[in-house]
């Protein structure tokens, strides 16, 4: 499962880390800090055009793929995807990780027991109308 976000053009990411950093110590987390707006600026020569169906409409447009480290202490790679279209840029951030399935699944087990319960409550309402002891509601 992939996990696609809109991310702010203004936000830092990191290249991953060198093989190893001289001297003792633990290896470094990440790598030097990547300004995404500047990327439009930098790799614009890089972009790939593609034409995308949106509303009915032909529309074409420039983007580059660049994988990057994300999160605070974290990092984590993450697949930022640089668009731009009509005049407009925007960075769109893709992520697949073991950690967003399982909070899907346990949405998904929470709606399906939700769901569950209420057929159950449901059931047991219309098997007491009319029984002693149902009280109508008021109105």
């Amino acid at each position: 499962m992939e996990i696609i976000t809109k991310a702010k053009k203004s936000c830092t990411a990191f290249e991953k880390p060198g093989s190893q950093k001289p001297g003792r110590g633990h290896p470094p987390k990440k790598g030097t800090a990547v300004h995404l707006k500047e990327l439009f600026i930098t790799l614009a020569g890089e972009f790939q055009e593609t034409e995308i169906e949106l509303y009915g409409k032909k529309e074409s447009i420039w983007y580059y793929c660049i994988d990057l480290l994300w999160g605070q202490k974290m990092y984590q790679e993450l697949r930022f995807v640089l668009v731009e279209m009509n005049g407009g840029q925007s960075v769109e951030g893709k992520k697949s990780r073991k950690k967003i399935l399982e909070a899907v699944r346990a949405i998904e087990m929470h709606m399906a027991l939700s769901c569950i319960a209420m057929g159950i409550l449901q059931s047991i309402s219309i098997l007491y109308i009319g029984k002693e002891g149902y009280r109508k509601p008021l109105s």
